[in-house]
């Protein structure tokens, strides 16, 4: 379950997925990693 709404309709949007998109909500989830502080958005 995603709390964050963007992110959840970023990941939901597979049709219109595209490498920009996948590495745009891969690089939020690993800055989100990093400062530990964003992790609450992503379950683990």
């Amino acid at each position: 379950y995603l709390r964050d709404e963007e992110l959840r309709r970023q990941l939901s949007e597979v049709e219109d997925s595209t490498e920009q998109k996948i590495d745009a909500v891969l690089n939020l989830f690993l800055e989100d990693l990093k400062s530990e502080k964003g992790m609450e958005k992503w379950p683990l």
